[in-house]
């Protein structure tokens, strides 16, 4: 229903029901973060100076764990990118293997040329 002044006026005389609290999305995420965010902080505090410094070298690991996985990514996102670069002559008989076939894979550029 559309909520307008002459429908404000109706809840104010009780014809009508109260109007209904909407809640975003955006709001039901932050209150689940905040709320996790503070049993974190809870549990935190309750750990001992041991329990904590064997947390922060777990946390370490994990970190550096991401880090070397997102690299080892990166370095073979490079790999398959540096195919290019190779300038090969080529007969009539090669050119399906050398150009039809790799171009499935890679861009294939080529200069025709008569002998």
């Amino acid at each position: 229903m559309e909520d307008t002044e002459w429908n404000d006026i109706l809840r104010r005389k009780g014809i009508l029901p109260p109007k209904e609290i909407e809640i975003k999305e955006e709001e039901i995420i932050r209150i689940a973060q905040e709320a996790a965010d503070a049993k974190e902080k809870e549990i935190m505090e309750q750990k001992t100076l041991d329990e904590l410094d064997e947390l922060e070298d777990e946390l370490d690991e994990v970190v550096m764990e991401e880090y070397r996985k997102k690299r080892i990514q990166e370095l073979k996102k490079l790999a398959e990118t540096e195919k290019y670069g190779e300038v090969i002559e080529i007969s009539k008989p090669d050119f399906i293997r050398h150009v039809t076939e790799e171009s499935n894979r890679a861009p294939v550029v080529v200069l025709l040329k008569k002998d």
